[in-house]
Formats: C-alpha cells, sequence, structure tokens
C-alpha cells in the first residue's frame, strides 16, 4: 500500500431510506453524526486519506464530513474523489448538484475512472475505492443486492476491514 492509512466509504442513495436525505430530520441527524463520529475514530486510530464515490446520498454526507474533519482537527486529511464518469451529477436534483460540486472543489484529488458512462463504471470505481483502501466505511441496512451491497462484499473478499453503519 502507501504511507498513509486509506478508509473508502460506500453507501445508499436517498431512495435507500426510509426518512428526506434533504431535510433535518432527527434520523438525518443522527446519520451524519454517527458518520462523523466513525470518521474522527479512524483519523484517531491513523487513517490520513478517505475515499469518497461521491454519489448522491450518503456518499456526499461521508464526503462532506470528512471536509469538516479536515478543517476541525488536521490539515494532513485528504478527500479522494473517485469519480465514475464525467457529468455523475448531470441529472440530479439542483441541491445535490451543488453539494457534489462543493466536495470536488475541496477534495484533495479527483481520480476519474472512465471517461464516459458504461453500464459497469460504477462497479469499476467501487473496486478502485476497495482496491486502494485499507478499510471500507459502509452505510448499508444489510440487503443484498446493489452498489452498496457488492462493495462490502467485494471489500470482504479481498480482507479488508470493514465498518457497517446501519442507516435505520
Amino acid at each position: 500500500m502507501n504511507e498513509h492509512k486509506t478508509l473508502a466509504f460506500s453507501g445508499h442513495r436517498p431512495r435507500s431510506f426510509d426518512y428526506s436525505l434533504e431535510s433535518m430530520s432527527l434520523k438525518y441527524a443522527m446519520l451524519e453524526t454517527r458518520i462523523a463520529d466513525e470518521i474522527e475514530k479512524m483519523i484517531g486510530d491513523g487513517y490520513t486519506r478517505f475515499i469518497c464515490g461521491c454519489a448522491m446520498g450518503a456518499d456526499i454526507i461521508f464526503g462532506e464530513a470528512v471536509l469538516n474533519a479536515r478543517q476541525g482537527l488536521q490539515s494532513d486529511i485528504e478527500l479522494i474523489c473517485a469519480v465514475p464518469f464525467p457529468g455523475q451529477a448531470n441529472s440530479w436534483p439542483s441541491g445535490w448538484r451543488s453539494r457534489y460540486a462543493r466536495l470536488l472543489l475541496n477534495s484533495s484529488e479527483n481520480i476519474v475512472l472512465s471517461p464516459s458512462y458504461h453500464k459497469s463504471c460504477y462497479h469499476l470505481r467501487n473496486r478502485y475505492m476497495v482496491d486502494n483502501s485499507d478499510a471500507l466505511m459502509a452505510v448499508w441496512d444489510g440487503k443484498p443486492g446493489g452498489g452498496t451491497a457488492y462493495t462490502v462484499n467485494y471489500a470482504h473478499s479481498h480482507g479488508k476491514q470493514v465498518i457497517i453503519i446501519n442507516p435505520n
């Protein structure tokens, strides 16, 4: 690997939650706090590099929490945005597009994994994140199917530490 301890992140999209990720409900605030607490714990364990897939939903919440931790704790914290293809956010609602743009603008590095959309570009992104990390954090409800389940299983099959945050 490298001298940095690296944590990758995978998580559900807004439609997979039984509460809104666009309004400050108690459950949303609890999810944000849990993600921030886990990031702080990982920083305490020596993690300095965080890879975010930048998808709408939990990924963006994770990326924002890393940026907040970097601002509040240490300047050597890096956020790497692993973007599956250019224009990933073009069809998203404006609020999510704005949050996505802020992540890309404030990240340490943006890595675009495919020059255009194709049916496996998200799996390519997920494998890249796991292959280039020491551990994976996932907001996952445990249900089979979908990108987060795929990424969790991929991480397990490659001997990575996996931290699960149940969104419910």
